[in-house]
């Protein structure tokens, strides 16, 4: 597909200097997935919306600033059951717990490309910043995030269109640091609260009636909590030079 858009760019694109030159600055706004490891308790894939901007300041060098937004959900294999009292001795129903999650990632960037021609411009990219992940109030007893450093290495590449813009095609991994898994787990303190799962009404509390029927985790080498993880980001966006 993607060899497709480039020889139909390269066909009807007239010709020009290059894709970048120093002083440029543009913005590329884009979407995409990420792709989560199985050891963040986040399911596999999420989508992402991108903000990007970049001045270039010389033909082959750039720094700018990027922003992620994924939205997503945890794994509901990775956690115990939760355990719905309804405050009789024969009313108890185990759920598998799942909750929406909201991720931002935010980095300052520098990047290094190689003249192709008039049509690609490739480049390595870096950057250094952070992440924040928003939890669910209503399955948290109230709002709950987790935030620390995050580093970012990839590439991309630029294919021209008519004028100064472009479409990019992205690859990133966005690396989180002093991630704690245990904080996705709404029962990880080990007390009651009331529901907030609509269809049921009662205690929401640590599985401890039937702990026997949690997932096994200890033959999962993958699902162990790291604090170090991978996200692995792939974004396509259109490219443009602002008229400032």
């Amino acid at each position: 597909m993607l060899a497709g858009l480039a020889a139909l760019v390269w066909a009807v694109t007239p010709g020009q200097a290059q894709v970048v030159e120093r002083g440029n600055f543009d913005v590329v706004i884009g979407g995409g997935g990420v792709m989560h490891p199985n050891h963040s308790a986040l399911v596999t894939f999420s989508p992402v919306l991108n903000l990007q901007s970049q001045l270039y300041v010389t033909d082959n060098i750039g720094v700018g600033i990027s922003l992620d937004y994924a939205r997503t959900e945890t794994d509901e294999d990775i956690f115990p059951y939760a355990q719905f009292d309804f405050g009789t001795a024969d009313s108890t129903i185990l759920v598998a717990l799942k909750q929406p999650v909201s991720i931002f990632h935010y980095m300052v960037f520098g990047s290094f490309g190689f003249d192709m021609g008039e049509r690609f411009f490739p480049y390595l990219m870096g950057g250094i910043g952070g992440y924040t992940v928003y939890l669910d109030p209503q399955q948290n007893a109230g709002p709950v995030r987790e935030s620390d450093i995050a580093f970012s290495l990839g590439g991309a590449v630029k294919v021209a269109l008519a004028g100064s813009s472009s479409i990019e095609v992205g690859l990133r991994d966005i690396i989180w640091t002093g991630f704690n898994r245990d904080l996705l787990d709404p029962t990880a303190d080990r007390t009651c609260r009331e529901s907030g799962v609509k269809q049921f009404r009662g205690q929401v509390c640590p599985n401890e009636r039937f702990p026997f029927l949690d997932p096994e985790l200890s033959d999962s080498s993958w699902s162990e909590a790291k604090e170090m993880v991978h996200n692995i980001v792939l974004t396509v966006g259109f490219s443009f030079i602002p008229r400032l």
